[in-house]
């Protein structure tokens, strides 16, 4: 069985979990303030607060840049529903625009016939390791007094241009999740070079209580403390974080991997008549978190490959359903598919195949071998 995208997971991270557990200190603290650490300095940024996912940063993010009930915020139907979930969770309203065929990206160009006196932020998803066009949107952002949020849940260590993702943003969402760059079980990442930002989105990640709160039960910690805000339950714990930063002392090798398996699909897959691979963009230089390939066949369809590929032993995803196409927003939200056609187009034809750091160049080769069955 190829599975889809396993976390490579060697001695070191196991040893530096056991070391934390063996400390007595389960929860968040120092090891955590490290991590903190690493990932700022490995991203070029000023602060970065460790949470218990993406979606925890993504709401952090919606709550400091100021979103409240009615706002509007433009966004992609095609992602995770976290993007979306965060932004109900605050009452304010999704606005979407569609894709770009090259990349599955929102479409810069489209972002200004969205505006109206009530949109508050653009949310962007940077996508399976490819960038959004950075420039182009915070023109706009500042144009227009919006704010940017960034959903890099796909692309930690993915440059734009010639700076990672992340560097010069306000706020930057990353993702640990086990299929993502680098791992911590479950987890991610706010990072912003906003001080302000960042130390609001620290009180309200742990229940808004002051941010020394965690030493309380250290000699060096006090029983006394202060809730300065309505929080939230987000704090990343210390065993999370020891793996992620055993994860990042390996980060250049599932660099080099991820790239070797990219090249090994790229090289086998490119003149299969029946398939088109996700070519991406031109001012990303991405670390690989997906390979995408778009199925073309008038035989077999994409459904009918993902099945084909699962009797021969290869798990592949989807990524993504157009949020729209799910019960709850079909419900609660008056949105028509036909406005999104690239949406639709990728949701039909698009697939996820077996990608990840603890996938071999063999289970690789074997993936392009039964491909070319499929779509022989």
């Amino acid at each position: 069985m190829v599975d889809f995208s396993k976390p490579s997971i060697s001695k070191k991270e196991i040893k530096e979990v056991e070391k934390v557990i063996k400390t007595g200190w389960i929860t968040t603290g120092n090891v955590t303030q490290q991590f903190a650490n690493r990932i700022r300095k490995y991203v070029g940024a000023k602060y970065c607060l460790p949470v218990s996912s993406c979606t925890a940063a993504l709401h952090l993010a919606l709550l400091t840049a100021g979103v409240k009930e009615g706002d509007e915020i433009i966004t992609t139907p095609y992602t995770f529903v976290a993007t979306v979930n965060t932004i109900l969770y605050l009452r304010a309203k999704p606005v979407f625009v569609d894709i770009k065929q090259n990349d599955f990206i929102l479409d810069e160009d489209q972002i200004e016939k969205k505006i109206t006196k009530k949109t508050r932020a653009v949310v962007v998803v940077h996508y399976a390791g490819f960038s959004a066009d950075l420039a182009k949107i915070r023109r706009i952002c500042k144009k227009h007094n919006l704010k940017l949020i960034e959903d890099a849940a796909h692309s930690f260590g993915t440059k734009y241009k010639n700076e990672l993702i992340g560097k010069n943003s306000e706020f930057c969402c990353y993702s640990f999740y086990p299929t993502k760059n680098i791992t911590t079980a479950e987890g991610g990442a706010l990072v912003t070079n906003n001080k302000k930002v960042f130390e609001k989105a620290r009180v309200l990640a742990l229940h808004g209580i002051t941010h020394q709160a965690w030493k309380r039960y250290k000699k060096e910690g006090s029983w006394k403390y202060d809730v300065a805000d309505l929080g939230f339950k987000y704090n990343l714990t210390d065993i999370n974080s020891a793996l992620g930063l055993a994860q990042l002392d390996r980060i250049s090798y599932f660099f080099k991997h991820r790239e070797k398996l990219y090249r090994i699909y790229k090289k086998g897959l490119s003149k299969i008549n029946n398939l088109e691979i996700l070519s991406g963009n031109q001012h990303s230089k991405p670390f690989r978190h997906l390979f995408m390939v778009k199925i073309k066949s008038k035989k077999v369809s994409r459904n009918q490959f993902i099945q084909k590929m699962k009797r021969k032993g290869i798990v592949c995803s989807m990524h993504f359903i157009p949020v729209y196409r799910f019960s709850y927003y079909k419900k609660n939200m008056n949105i028509k598919k036909k406005h999104f056609p690239n949406s639709e187009n990728a949701y039909k034809e698009a697939v996820s195949i077996p990608f990840g750091s603890d996938i071999t160049s063999k289970e690789a080769e074997y993936v392009v071998e039964k491909i070319k069955q499929i779509l022989k």
